[in-house]
């Protein structure tokens, strides 16, 4: 299932670093140089939230990886990745320090009152971020003690970029590596569980909802009232593309309350061919273990049964030995 990872990366992030300071070299910035950077940060950022989209939501479903393919693609996505956004953090800090140091007269109407210099600033705090959530998975992806060298790397950095910069306030980010941390670390719990409380009273759908996802993950329970609170949240507010939300609130009901999450698929019908192939590859992957004495069926749940059939019978088993033929 796992998705085919290019040597090629690594040259690619190698010729765009030299690609841009070949270009930047000698000359000022403009809003060109600016913008592309952030564009670029963008895309990378993009390209592996969708790359990686299905490895993810595997492990949230599943509660591990399947396979050690699956873990390694996971790691090698994030390191490609994250190496692109250090890349694109060196060249944004190399155009901040040129304006900072251009003397010329006509300064703030260059970089100024054009709001280039702030948003350059803004621009490397965002891509900062969002190497940060790409570490964490990375981290997800790494064997200890290499896990929490990376957590406690990103969790320095996240408090490192907090320091002087007022637009820095509690994170989510931070408390997921928090969270994640405490898995192996248990004084960190309490650090965590404070991280993420502080979105509940925030007004937005999205912090406050997936921080709520990450306490129950962190605190190893839910509420099944609260559960369907967050999915009926989520149901209203559906046309703003929660898309990483859904199922991991759905697998928090997979694990806490059953017949919710039966109901949540039920009345999500675009949704569920993509838990269906999700619940194939489990079980599939729980058949096999079985067969080497290591399996346990009595997780799986009739309805979860019948999805992973369903999908069996839309041909979807060429990845799946245990199925073939069906």
């Amino acid at each position: 299932m796992g998705i085919p990872i290019k040597r090629t990366a690594k040259i690619i992030v190698v010729l765009f670093v030299v690609f841009l300071s070949s270009a930047l070299a000698g000359a000022l910035p403009i809003a060109e140089d600016i913008n592309s950077l952030a564009e670029n940060a963008r895309l990378t950022t993009d390209t592996f939230m969708q790359q990686s989209f299905k490895l993810r939501m595997q492990y949230e479903y599943s509660g591990r990886f399947l396979t050690e393919d699956d873990k390694e693609n996971l790691y090698q996505l994030a390191k490609d990745a994250g190496d692109r956004l250090q890349a694109i953090v060196k060249e944004q800090e190399t155009l901040k320090r040129q304006i900072e140091d251009y003397q010329g007269d006509d300064w703030d109407a260059r970089y100024g009152s054009t709001g280039l210099w702030r948003k350059l600033s803004a621009d490397i705090y965002t891509t900062k971020l969002s190497k940060f959530e790409i570490n964490y998975y990375l981290a997800l992806a790494s064997e200890q003690p290499q896990r929490d060298q990376i957590l406690h790397l990103v969790l320095g950095e996240i408090d490192s970029l907090a320091q002087g910069n007022r637009r820095f306030g509690p994170n989510l980010i931070r408390g997921k590596t928090l969270a994640m941390l405490a898995q192996t670390e248990p004084s960190y719990k309490d650090a965590a569980a404070r991280e993420l409380e502080v979105f509940s009273f925030y007004s937005d759908i999205y912090r406050p909802t997936a921080a709520a996802i990450e306490k129950m993950k962190l605190l190893g329970r839910a509420d099944t009232d609260r559960l369907n609170v967050l999915v009926k949240t989520l149901r209203s507010n559906w046309h703003k593309g929660y898309l990483e939300l859904l199922p991991s609130l759905m697998f928090l009901q997979r694990r806490y309350d059953p017949e919710g999450f039966e109901k949540t698929v039920r009345s999500w019908p675009q949704i569920e061919d993509f838990v269906g192939s999700l619940a194939l590859a489990d079980l599939d992957n729980r058949i096999s273990q079985r067969q080497t004495a290591k399996g346990n069926l009595e997780q799986i749940s009739v309805f979860e049964a019948e999805l992973a059939v369903q999908t069996a019978w839309k041909g979807e088993t060429k990845n799946y030995k245990n199925f073939r033929g069906l």
